[in-house]
């Protein structure tokens, strides 16, 4: 028994644009008056499909292309002005400007990377040279160094009757040759200088046919290592004059505000001891009985403590206020006087009234109920109590 076949499915019919089923299909419906020789073979859908697969591969790499050439421009835009640029000088811009362009700035740029490192070499040396012509860094390390070769000098050479060096030139050899320094940069231990100066000893008799004066060993050893350590400090100051300024500025500074802080501490120490003088020696006697002798003596110390400040910058007073408190005290005495004349008057009328003296104008006491008020004393001095 023959099953029934089952229909063909288009691989590609998804790809295809189908008529709705509810309409009818035009094709169908046209009437194919093609004649059958001029009809071309339909190809089979392998082919179709191999062929629209190369289509989509051909359409993808187009894509990619222009995705590429669209981010080339894209790098390019911020190079419009120097296109402008090129156009400008050049009259056009082709392969051969941007290249001639291109050459010129290489050799721009190496022009100017020799002229950086002769400017770096010129700025070395003026550094150079302003550091040896530096007056501070002569008195701190050239001149303590050139003493202390002389002082070597002095102590390996022998001297002729007018108390010069004799034979210069084996002596400064010599001086030299004590002067290395091993790997580790230190200088010649006893055993090398020894060996060194028996050495000299010989080498002295046959160059000059004199006996050579042997100095203390022990002298020379340590005098070597004075000045080997000298031309160190010398060579590091130079090489880092700079950071060696830095310091010895923040040490001066150090120093001076040191120096500024003591002498600040001796003068509040000596006008503390003028104020404890002023306490000890016034005359109390002339501000009795008008001013306390223990509010004097707070207000003493009070002042004191504010002027030491202000003295030493951490308080200030305006002009105005320091020139109205001056005048006052300059008036100190003469309140003090006028004061002591009232109390005295003070003192006097009320005896006069404790004495039954007739007052002036013989007055009486009013009589209760006359309408008369008594007066009350006023005491002249009020103003200056608390």
């Amino acid at each position: 028994m023959n099953e029934p076949k089952a229909p063909t499915v288009d691989p590609l019919s998804m790809f295809r644009v189908s008529a709705p089923d509810d309409e009818p299909n035009k094709e169908e419906q046209k009437k194919d008056d093609t004649p059958p020789e001029s009809k071309k073979p339909e190809k089979s859908k392998d082919v179709q499909f191999s062929e629209l697969k190369r289509q989509k591969e051909l359409a993808e790499k187009e894509a990619e292309k222009l995705k590429k050439e669209l981010e080339e421009y894209s790098a390019l835009k911020p190079l419009k002005a120097v296109g402008e640029y090129i156009k400008t000088k050049a009259g056009d811009i082709n392969e051969e400007t941007v290249n001639k362009f291109i050459e010129k700035g290489k050799d721009r740029k190496k022009k100017l990377t020799e002229y950086e490192q002769q400017l770096q070499e010129k700025e070395e040396r003026l550094k150079e040279i302003s550091i040896d012509h530096s007056s501070e860094f002569n008195q701190e390390y050239i001149a303590p160094l050139q003493t202390e070769q002389v002082n070597l000098t002095a102590l390996i050479a022998n001297l002729d009757n007018e108390g010069k060096v004799k034979h210069e030139g084996l002596i400064n050899q010599f001086r030299n040759a004590l002067l290395k320094i091993d790997d580790k940069g230190q200088p010649l231990d006893s055993i090398k200088v020894k060996s060194l100066l028996l050495q000299f000893e010989k080498e002295y008799k046959k160059a000059t046919g004199e006996d050579y004066e042997l100095p203390n060993l022990s002298q020379l050893v340590n005098q070597v290592s004075t000045v080997v350590k000298k031309t160190k400090e010398a060579v590091n100051a130079k090489q880092n004059w700079s950071k060696v300024r830095e310091e010895k500025e923040r040490e001066r500074l150090f120093n001076e505000a040191t120096r500024h802080a003591d002498l600040l501490k001796k003068e509040e120490a000596g006008r503390n001891y003028i104020t404890n003088k002023i306490i000890k020696d016034f005359d109390y006697s002339a501000i009795e009985g008008i001013i306390p002798e223990d509010t004097f003596k707070e207000t003493l110390q009070t002042s004191n403590a504010f002027l030491i400040e202000v003295l030493n910058g951490k308080k200030k007073k305006d002009y105005g206020d320091l020139l109205v408190d001056l005048t006052k005290a300059s008036q100190f005495d003469d309140l003090v006087t006028k004061c002591k004349t009232l109390q005295a008057e003070l003192e006097k009328e009320q005896k006069k009234n404790k004495s039954g003296l007739p007052h002036g104008g013989g007055s009486q006491k009013p009589k209760q109920g006359s309408g008369e008020e008594k007066k009350e004393t006023v005491n002249p001095l009020g103003v200056f109590r608390r």
